[in-house]
């Protein structure tokens, strides 16, 4: 549920959340090869076809990889980036920080940069995804 500073989540893998509710990941649509970031409920946590295939947040809506090469990076100034192989192609977050910075798929759905203090505990929430929601609301997104 967790990456770390300097860490990449690529095209092909998953970050999945606490309880193993919703995980985070790289997708196409049907007939369609640009990728897209997106949180999903997990298929082997719930059985609800109705919301199975469908993305409840979306982080690169308007700004599709044309590849499989997309990657998810916390870089070393703390700031979260969307890259299409080594450039980056959206900035999620902006906020630099000298501190430990950490990126969570939280068991709400909810995608937090957390700034941490050297005792593991949260410091201040950078970003979250629960501020830019799309098409589907989640408990505890803002309107």
């Amino acid at each position: 549920d967790t990456l770390l500073q300097g860490q990449y989540l690529k095209d092909g893998q998953e970050l999945v959340s606490a309880f193993n509710i919703f995980r985070l990941k790289f997708f196409s649509y049907e007939n369609s090869s640009n990728r897209y970031l997106g949180i999903w409920y997990n298929n082997l946590y719930l059985n609800l076809n109705d919301i199975q295939d469908r993305a409840v947040w979306i982080a690169n809506r308007n700004n599709p990889i044309p590849e499989r090469s997309g990657s998810l990076k916390v870089d070393s100034l703390g700031r979260l980036r969307i890259l299409r192989g080594a450039s980056s192609l959206l900035d999620l977050s902006s906020t630099q920080t000298t501190g430990n910075t950490t990126l969570k798929l939280l068991h709400s759905g909810n995608l937090q940069l957390q700034e941490m203090n050297p005792d593991g505990s949260v410091k201040r929430v950078l970003w979250q995804s629960f501020d830019y929601p799309t098409d589907t609301l989640l408990p505890g997104m803002k309107l």
